[in-house]
């Protein structure tokens, strides 16, 4: 699974993307244009990276995070 989501808001253009892979969640984010940096967490298990991968997903859209399909 690969989302991907934009913020602009004012002089804020902002990217945030998350990737679940198995037991891995990685997320990339930086500003619209840019490369961006990343990051990368294990899980026990694929079922704990999806529960990690819907909880942030949830606080960034909280944030004001809008999904591009």
């Amino acid at each position: 699974m690969k989302r991907y989501f934009e913020y602009s808001q004012g002089t804020s253009n902002k990217f945030w993307e998350i990737t679940l892979k198995a037991a891995e969640v990685g997320t990339r984010y930086g500003k619209i244009g840019a490369k961006g940096r990343s990051t990368t967490k294990s899980f026990g298990d694929a079922a704990e990276a999806k529960e990690f991968a819907e909880k942030i997903i949830g606080e960034k859209t909280a944030e004001g995070y809008k999904e591009k399909l």
